[in-house]
């Protein structure tokens, strides 16, 4: 048989350039759907990955105090160091490992309670203090990320404690370390055991890639704080001194006094206490002259009180109502050795003219308060 060329239909489905077609449209097919795949891949990459894993809670044992009341300054420490330390390395998951979207892109650290206005510096760092919800007592903590090496002090704001950065090393979890003390917060300490309460301290957040945000807490558990302070206890807690009737002979000028009366002031003490006191104008505590000033039920006028201690003739200059260590104005009494030492505190007072003198009752009202330190 001869051999013969049929002509190609172009019309024919089975047509080599329709073949040709169809193989390419099928290519194509073929590799939009390879697209649509990675797309879809992508697209659950960009959902919410990050995740909050395991909590931290610090465990505090617990813990005593034993000194004298007064000894530790406000925002002193109650305890020697750091009374727990807790660390938990997964406290957020920001996606699955490989997953470029899923890497864990910032942490963050914020108060639960505004702190006191209060700060304390330790070891050369500022620290905010912060409520226990115990009268007295305070608490300072600091926080890192696991990945840090320093802990930052939590403030009154947010700190950000990670941000990752260019060509670091892939980061699919977050986790924390904070560690924990107590403070004074008042000027006297009471001896008693105190519970301080379970409570969240910190705010804690991570952000994965994608922008999306959790947030956990760290919290403290319940203990016990033990106090055992030294001080003493005053025999009589309010005297009345009668300074007498007084007339203008007996101050002929500004600057005379009368004569002095004594207020022996006795108290039980605690040993090792080294005593301390402040004398204050009940009137006007802000008043840190030599002169006590007359308080309002006055009729009289144109005098003060002054108050003296022991032999000497000059009067003590006046200071806050505060047991506070190195408190304005404050002055050494004695060391005590032994327990239950008997001291007693040999006060006088005494009228002094202040101006011109005007008839009638002339009363003033002064404070002692003692520091046990």
């Amino acid at each position: 048989m001869p051999w013969s060329i049929s002509p190609l239909n172009m019309n024919s489905k089975d047509s080599w350039m329709d073949k040709h077609r169809h193989c390419n449209h099928a290519g194509w097919r073929c590799l939009a759907g390879v697209l649509a795949l990675c797309l879809a891949v992508w697209s659950g990459a960009a959902s919410a990955w990050v995740t909050v894993q395991d909590p931290l809670t610090l465990t505090p044992a617990p813990k005593s105090y034993s000194g004298p009341s007064d000894s530790a300054e406000l925002g002193g420490l109650i305890a020697d160091d750091w009374v727990t330390t807790g660390s938990e390395w997964n406290m957020f998951s920001c996606g699955p490992a490989l997953v470029v979207l899923g890497q864990c892109d910032e942490s963050w650290i914020w108060p639960v309670k505004a702190p006191l206005p209060l700060t304390t510096t330790w070891n050369g760092v500022s620290y905010s203090v912060f409520d226990t919800g115990v009268p007295g007592i305070g608490y300072i903590v600091g926080i890192k990320d696991t990945h840090a090496t320093a802990y930052t002090p939590m403030g009154s704001s947010a700190n950000q404690s990670f941000s990752r950065k260019l060509l670091q090393l892939v980061l699919y979890t977050i986790g924390f370390n904070a560690h924990i003390t107590f403070v004074k917060t008042t000027g006297h300490l009471q001896s008693g055991t105190y519970v301080i309460p379970a409570q969240s301290i910190a705010y804690v957040s991570a952000k994965d890639q994608v922008g999306t945000e959790k947030t956990s807490t760290i919290d403290i558990s319940s203990t016990t704080l033990t106090i055992k302070a030294r001080a003493c206890t005053v025999g009589s807690v309010q005297q009345n001194v009668d300074l007498g009737t007084v007339t203008p002979s007996d101050l002929p000028s500004v600057g005379s006094v009368s004569a002095a009366k004594e207020v022996p002031i006795g108290l039980t003490c605690d040993d090792q206490v080294h005593l301390n006191a402040t004398v204050s104008d009940q009137s006007n505590l802000a008043n840190t002259s030599q002169v006590v000033s007359l308080s309002s039920d006055s009729t009289g006028g144109g005098v003060g009180v002054q108050v003296l201690y022991g032999d000497s003739d000059v009067p003590l200059e006046l200071g806050p109502d505060d047991s506070s260590e190195g408190a304005v104005h404050q002055f050494k009494i004695t060391d005590v050795s032994g327990d239950g030492a008997s001291v007693t505190v040999p006060l006088r007072v005494r009228y002094v003219r202040t101006g011109d003198l005007k008839g009638g009752t002339a009363n003033a009202l002064a404070g002692v308060t003692f520091s046990y330190q």
